[in-house]
């Protein structure tokens, strides 16, 4: 294992960078070579963060692949973006797998990528929700009813389908097209983030699904979700009744008028059994 090549391509967003540079750097530390592949946009922030905090490394090489977006377009349509990253990278990640093989004589042996690039994952199950006319071929739903996907798994309202919580409808049927049509092929390998006891059923489809021995609860929303206050407490106050350790990550408001209070006497409770950590932009991570 200890000339195995990794290649690790988050989706270009930073809550999907971060916990990528992790795994990336646990696997250095066991010996592999990884390289890191990010948007020309934002690789050269990654590449002076990354060195700032861990230094160069002959393990770890970072590179960059176009997206199709220009300089000057809007990252924060999401629609627009992920048009751009399913139409651009594949192609550009195969002539870099490819060149990367054909002059090095540690081939990529893995792909991790995260569920935000949808070509190298399969969610089950999309096709029968169209034949059974629960979705249309856009994703969007076409029954104001509560569904099962299993019998095991709870009840669920279409309307709160993934994609279809993201931006408007536009965004939504190219979230639906890229991100679930388009993953033919299913990884040898599904890391997910998840609790037995909040997701009993759905965890029975799995039963090959292995747990990490003395893990935390993590929460973190990303830099996209913003909570109001009633939210924040709720969840403040659910992580408290979980008696489980937990880290959680809090994103600060726009402005000093967003920023949330914790319930009276919150840090006293929970003790050292919880870590919060509050930071301005999730890029300090790095």
């Amino acid at each position: 294992m200890e000339n195995a090549h990794v290649l690790v391509k988050p989706y270009p967003a930073q809550g999907h960078v971060m916990p990528l540079i992790e795994v990336a750097r646990c696997l250095t530390s066991n010996g592999l070579k990884v390289t890191f592949v990010n948007t020309e946009f934002t690789h050269k922030r990654v590449v002076s963060t990354y060195l700032d905090i861990d230094g160069p490394s002959n393990l770890m090489q970072m590179v960059s692949i176009p997206n199709g977006m220009e300089p000057c377009d809007d990252r924060s349509d999401l629609g627009k973006m992920t048009k751009a990253v399913f139409q651009h990278m594949p192609t550009k990640l195969e002539e870099l797998i490819n060149d990367i093989n054909k002059n090095n004589k540690e081939k990529i042996a893995c792909i991790i990528a995260d569920s935000g690039m949808g070509w190298v994952e399969e969610l089950p199950r999309i096709l029968k929700l169209i034949d059974d006319e629960v979705i249309n071929c856009n994703g969007v739903p076409l029954k104001d009813e509560m569904i099962q996907l299993s019998t095991t798994t709870p009840f669920m309202d279409p309307a709160k389908f993934v994609w279809a919580c993201i931006g408007d409808a536009t965004t939504n049927q190219i979230f639906f097209e890229n991100l679930f049509l388009g993953a033919k092929e299913a990884a040898d390998h599904i890391i997910c983030s998840s609790i037995i006891d909040l997701e009993p059923g759905t965890f029975t489809l799995f039963p090959k699904m292995l747990p990490i021995v003395c893990s935390v609860i993590y929460v973190a929303f990303g830099s996209i979700t913003l909570l109001d206050q009633a939210q924040f407490e709720e969840l403040a106050l659910g992580l408290e009744l979980t008696k489980k350790s937990f880290l959680w990550v809090v994103r600060l408001g726009k402005s000093e008028n967003m920023d949330h209070e914790y319930p009276r006497g919150y840090m006293d409770r929970i003790g050292t059994r919880g870590k919060v950590w509050s930071v301005g932009h999730l890029s300090k991570r790095f």
